[in-house]
Order: structure tokens, then C-alpha cells, then sequence
């Protein structure tokens, strides 16, 4: 994700997307972010209801079970 010189945009948003990438990618997400992002400019994100059981099952079995290197994708 790149999007040129930066300050390009308003409003961000990403539909659980985060919950896909690992932590240092997540990080690099958000500071990309940042720099496109307009003065006042938001950032929209969803990650998984964790509150719920069966996702934070489904997200713990695929942690204690990814490849290294290899990006979330069971969400």
C-alpha cells in the first residue's frame, strides 16, 4: 500500500484487515496511513468480535498453527 506523496485522503477504511497481517505489517498499515492521511483524516477499522467465542477460537487455532511468514487469512 502506497499511495504517492501523502496527504491524499480524508477517510481510510479497512474491513477486517488487520486481523489478516501480521503485528509489524499491521504497524506499517497504520503508518502509512498516516502519512496519506489529510490533517483531520480518519482511519475506519474492523477486526473480529473476540467477545464472541468461536472467533477468538478459530483466530487461536490459526495462530498456534500458522507457518512462518505465512499471513493470517481464516477470517
Amino acid at each position: 500500500m502506497h499511495l504517492g506523496s501523502g496527504k491524499a485522503t480524508k477517510c481510510e477504511s479497512w474491513v477486517s484487515v488487520l486481523s489478516h497481517l501480521l503485528h509489524k505489517d499491521s504497524y506499517r498499515y497504520l503508518r502509512e496511513a498516516y502519512r496519506v492521511l489529510k490533517p483531520g483524516g480518519k482511519v475506519v477499522f474492523s477486526v473480529p468480535e473476540f467477545k464472541i467465542p468461536s472467533h477468538w477460537t478459530v483466530f487461536e487455532e490459526m495462530v498456534n498453527h500458522r507457518e512462518e511468514g505465512r499471513l493470517h487469512t481464516q477470517f
